[in-house]
């Protein structure tokens, strides 16, 4: 089934009223009964004809006001919607992809029980720019400024997964060493990129 397209609105449907308009017409009314919610209805019935027009309903058939609202409910309520993708689940995910965006899968999860991770040239020498990276945004020099930017590196993924405080110490205990020993083997198989 292709995807229905929402129609764009025009004119007057296309923005809503300014309160300098509404202001300038209670301005304008010499009455001393003048009503704003008079004058308001009046012309939100007016922008209602003006809907009937832009979906195409014709007035004189019958209930054009419950054919206006299907055609609303089509256009922005997600459960008139028919997708081809099926179900998606609503709610926080079951399990955790962890350290995703900034690391790629260089942290991914253990790989399943007798296949050796991968270390390719490419994914050693993205590890040593992003620690590259993040000693020259947070000015990280002398010792320490290796692990002290693998510690940044491990907390934004995190916080960018929605960790708490105490899963990220955790995840700093797990994943810091590994972290350290990949990236000392990164400079050493890379010697053409300083430390």
């Amino acid at each position: 089934m292709a995807k229905r397209t929402k129609p764009k609105y025009t004119g007057e449907l296309a923005k809503p009223i300014p309160r300098n308009k509404l202001l300038a017409e209670m301005l304008r009314s010499p009455a001393p009964d003048f009503s704003i919610d008079d004058w308001l209805n009046e012309t939100h019935a007016r922008l209602l004809r003006k809907l009937l027009d832009h979906y195409k309903i014709v007035d004189d058939r019958s209930d054009p006001w419950l054919r206006l609202a299907y055609q609303l409910a089509l256009d922005h309520v997600p459960g008139f919607a028919i997708s081809e993708e099926g179900v998606r689940p609503v709610g926080r995910p079951k399990t955790k992809a962890v350290y995703v965006g900034l690391l790629g899968d260089m942290l991914a999860p253990k790989k399943a029980a007798g296949r050796p991770p991968i270390h390719t040239k490419e994914r050693q020498q993205n590890l040593i720019r992003v620690v590259q990276r993040i000693q020259k945004e947070e000015g990280l020099s002398g010792r320490g400024k290796n692990k002290e930017a693998l510690r940044i590196f491990i907390t934004k993924i995190c916080q960018r997964q929605g960790y708490s405080a105490s899963q990220i110490r955790s995840a700093i205990a797990n994943e810091l060493p590994n972290l350290e020993k990949r990236l000392a083997d990164a400079f050493r198989a890379n010697p053409e990129i300083k430390e």
